[in-house]
């Protein structure tokens, strides 16, 4: 089976005309399992919304996932653009089950087909999850056995569990987009400013599955002096931008809303709870310009088009790779005035995780970082980046090969010295991290030496011990 026609179609970027051939040779050469991996912004729907379309015109049929109400009539839009006549499947609405080309709600489907058999699950020749890093759940898993004779095609930019786990269980092949840098620079997406105007103390947060705990998480950032800074430094570099806000949680995005409203700034709260129509209303007025922003607790983190948001507060730690590139990524798609967009890391997001553009390898079978790995990678980024005195702005010296700040052009001093070389600074950071070490281990040793005292061992032991662990003898003049 072919996943697209063979023509041309003019509305596809040349990227996207390539990506859709590698897919179609992918399932010639007998792969039924596909993961196209793609950035957020780069039209992971229109694409395949064309193969779907196609499929259909062959005679096929296909059935389209999403997990999100606002997903089903973001595609349903989409597939109709393309030449395409969907149903929908979706409580609330009417469903016809009598066409080729199906977009359901995972919850629904699942509730009709499988729970409650109130339905026939829909014939498909091509199944399309849209979002598919959570094909891990229970509820994918169920709804994909469905259909063993089926080509599995997934998309995301994110083939990654929110844990960080490959999903080489679930497919067999990635077939990889453009590099998110390709299309920064050839004008797809724009380019993020990070400002990094204050990091609450995450040290004493618990870790729970993998990430922080939601509610120490919450407990630590809803706190007024915090919650009073991000709308100080929103007014500071993001007023007027249309500003998504992603919150620890419910009190903490109420709390932010209300604070914003004391200066005049429009903000809506939004939660899994918000009424349908309450949550319609308030992202036509965001998409019109009515109001200044929409504060959320996990509901724009993925798959949502909303490109005129320009700036996004990052107000909830995570050490979840994959929920960090998603939520970064409602800010990159480009929209008519928007040169770039702005992140104002409130959570410690950019030392965890690093800029979005850096490169990055996904594989099918990646594993979870350990938590205490992600520790050690925040605590070497905090070495090797700066931010600015001046205005605040997140940059790594050694990748841009300069010292000065790139938004103020503030050059960082070092003893009152201005530091103009980057390898005279990373000279002095390995100086420091050599006189660290050495007073670490000088610790250590007397340590061992008071240890050998207090219990009797022989002079010789402590100098043992510490060999043992640091392969070298201690100093000489450590003994006396």
């Amino acid at each position: 089976m072919e996943l697209a026609g063979q023509d041309v179609i003019p509305t596809l970027r040349p990227y996207q005309v390539e990506l859709r051939d590698r897919l179609t040779q992918a399932a010639a050469d007998g792969h039924r399992r596909l993961l196209c991996q793609s950035w957020m912004g780069s039209g992971k729907t229109v694409l395949a919304s064309r193969i779907a379309v196609d499929a259909v015109k062959n005679g096929k049929n296909v059935l389209w996932l999403v997990h999100r109400r606002e997903l089903v009539f973001q595609a349903d839009a989409e597939l109709r653009a393309a030449g395409g006549d969907p149903a929908i499947m979706i409580s609330g609405d009417p469903y016809d089950s009598s066409k080729s080309l199906i977009v359901a709600s995972i919850q629904t489907l699942y509730a009709w087909c499988i729970r409650r058999k109130k339905e026939d699950h829909p014939p498909a020749n091509l199944v399309i999850t849209d979002e598919c890093h959570h094909a891990t759940a229970s509820t994918y898993v169920a709804i994909h056995e469905l259909y063993p004779d089926a080509i599995l095609l997934g998309l995301t930019a994110t083939p990654m569990s929110k844990s960080g786990k490959g999903l080489a269980s679930h497919y067999d092949i990635i077939v990889p987009g453009p590099p998110i840098k390709t299309l920064l620079d050839d004008g797809y997406l724009v380019p993020i400013d990070y400002r990094v105007p204050s990091i609450p103390d995450l040290a004493k947060i618990k870790v729970s599955a993998g990430d922080f705990s939601a509610q120490e998480s919450e407990k630590a950032l809803d706190r007024p002096e915090l919650v009073g800074d991000i709308v100080s430094n929103w007014t500071r570099f993001a007023a007027n931008q249309p500003t998504l806000v992603f919150s620890s949680g419910i009190s903490h995005s109420r709390n932010i809303v209300s604070e914003f409203k004391k200066i005049g700034a429009d903000f809506r709260h939004i939660d899994a709870k918000t009424p349908k129509s309450e949550r319609d209303e308030a992202l036509s007025l965001f998409k019109s310009g009515k109001i200044s922003g929409l504060s959320n607790v996990g509901i724009y983190t993925e798959g949502t088009d909303i490109p005129c948001a320009a700036a996004l507060i990052f107000a909830r730690p995570t050490m979840s790779e994959c929920l960090y590139l998603q939520t970064v990524g409602r800010i990159m798609r480009t929209f008519p005035g928007k040169e770039k967009a702005i992140l104002l890391d409130h959570a410690g997001v950019v030392y965890t995780h690093g800029k979005i553009e850096e490169e990055r390898n996904f594989y099918l079978t990646h594993n979870a970082e350990k938590p205490v790995e992600i520790r050690k990678r925040i605590i070497k980024r905090k070495k090797l980046s700066i931010i600015c005195k001046q205005c605040d702005t997140y940059y790594e010296p050694k990748e841009r090969k300069s010292m000065v700040c790139p938004s103020c052009g503030y050059t960082p001093e070092i003893n009152g010295k201005p530091m103009s070389s980057v390898q005279g600074w990373l000279t002095s950071l390995t100086a420091k991290d050599k006189e660290s070490e050495y007073n670490a281990r000088k610790k250590i040793f007397y340590k061992l030496k008071n240890y050998a005292t207090l219990n009797g061992y022989k002079p010789g032991w402590a100098a043992c011990r510490f060999k043992s662990k640091f392969g070298s003898w201690p100093p000489w003049h450590w003994w006396h």
